[in-house]
């Protein structure tokens, strides 16, 4: 009876093979799986497979080709053939409804997971993750990674394979709403990634020692976890170069170093930081690392400035106000005061009070120059009190008053347009 079963379904089945394959050896590999050899499953439905995508394409394969794909690849995973297990995640994932199985992708993935397979564990921690065909499950997402690295770490060599996995899973760890020991157990992953030199866990170990989450707060051993990711010129911004660069610059976390702080910050101006710009035009303009050049702070102070520093902004109309690095220009500096004050910045607003004063032709000019100095007081820049005390003498009382409450009302303006 065995027997004429097996006949029987040689009969239905090796037409379609033998078509295809047209070898006897194809016959002897159905016979094979029709006894349940699992290799010969999985070569069966590779070759109906693959004839399904010769039929119409990857995207649009023959689907009763592939329905005997799948039956075959079916019958290989019931014995945990991997290879074929993976075979039919890729057809589960690709084609949930053209062959009516929705739902085995999570059923089978599980159930490998389940049985240790790490790929498969990743593959459900990225699911609930993502959560782009599932509710998002952090606590699941969490579960099943925690599980790949125990496995990882059966011989020891977890921390030396996938920074990328450790940093998935300690920002789970990290996310709100968060615990104490989570917040520990992910910077002693973002450590174990950073001793490796993995690019995003040295900038999150010392962000963790930088904010003092999941650690004690201690720049001192941030900044060379800092110092070693900026060293990858692939992965490194030009903010990381700017923060190493004024850290050697103010000496507060490792010892001052004018050599080195000016080596990393023109890294940061040649990616364009606005930041480094003004800063780099600081340094030509003190002296500081490099050789005092009043045209190049200039050119630098100008560069930040076209890219929105408003200090840079001010420090271009102080020097076309005296004449340093550039040629001296009264009204172009005008310009540029009134630029940075109308943008808010209470230095340039108090140095736009002072042009005004000193350009004054009528009373609405000492008008404009007493309503900047009391918007510049507003905003902490200092003024000059001998400024200030010309400026009353030219205006009455009641102008004054008037003046003041015009520039509380813009002062107020301005800081609610910001928290908004």
């Amino acid at each position: 009876m065995i027997r004429l079963y097996v006949s029987l379904l040689l009969l239905l089945l090796i037409a379609p093979i033998a078509g295809a394959a047209g070898s006897a050896e194809k016959v002897v590999l159905l016979e094979s799986a029709v006894a349940g050899y699992m290799d010969s499953q999985y070569r069966l439905g590779k070759i109906y497979e693959d004839e399904a995508e010769e039929a119409g394409g990857y995207l649009d394969p023959d689907l009763e080709l592939l329905k005997k794909a799948v039956y075959w690849y079916e019958q290989a995973s019931e014995q945990c053939h991997q290879p074929a297990q993976a075979s039919l995640l890729s057809i589960y994932q690709l084609f949930p409804e053209d062959l009516g199985i929705e739902g085995k992708w999570l059923a089978l993935v599980t159930k490998m997971a389940e049985e240790g397979n790490i790929g498969a564990q990743f593959a459900l921690a990225e699911y609930y993750t993502d959560g782009d065909e599932v509710e998002r499950d952090r606590e699941l997402a969490i579960h099943w990674l925690e599980k790949v690295v125990e496995d990882y770490n059966l011989d020891g060599s977890a921390r030396r394979i996938d920074g990328d996995l450790l940093v998935m899973l300690a920002d789970l760890y990290m996310e709100e709403p968060s615990t104490v020991e989570r917040q520990r157990k992910a910077f002693k992953l973002y450590l174990d990634g950073a001793g490796v030199g993995h690019f995003e866990s040295l900038l999150n170990a010392a962000g963790c020692y930088a904010s003092g989450i999941g650690t004690e707060q201690d720049m001192r051993k941030a900044f060379p976890l800092y110092l070693e990711a900026a060293q990858d010129t692939a992965k490194a911004s030009s903010q990381l170069y700017y923060g190493v660069g004024m850290a050697y610059a103010d000496g507060e976390v490792v010892a001052e170093d004018a050599e080195q702080a000016v080596r990393w910050i023109k890294q940061a101006v040649m990616l364009n930081n606005t930041e480094a710009l003004h800063k780099m035009g600081h340094f030509y303009s003190d002296g500081y690392g490099v050789d005092k050049d009043p045209q190049k702070a200039f050119e630098l102070y100008m560069k930040a400035s076209e890219k929105g520093s408003l200090e840079s902004v001010v420090h271009v109309a102080d020097m076309l106000t005296d004449g340093i690095g550039t040629d001296k220009s009264i009204m172009e500096a005008g310009r540029f005061y009134q630029y940075a004050a109308s943008n808010g910045e209470a230095k340039g607003q108090a140095k736009l009070g002072l042009w005004r004063y000193n350009m004054a032709q009528s009373q609405a000019d000492y008008q404009a120059a007493y309503f900047w100095v009391q918007l510049a007081a507003l905003g902490k820049a200092d003024v000059e009190a001998q400024l200030m005390a010309k400026l009353k003498e030219k205006l009455s009382a009641e102008e004054q008053a008037d003046l003041e409450l015009q520039a509380k009302g813009a002062y107020g303006l301005a800081n609610h347009a910001i928290s908004l």
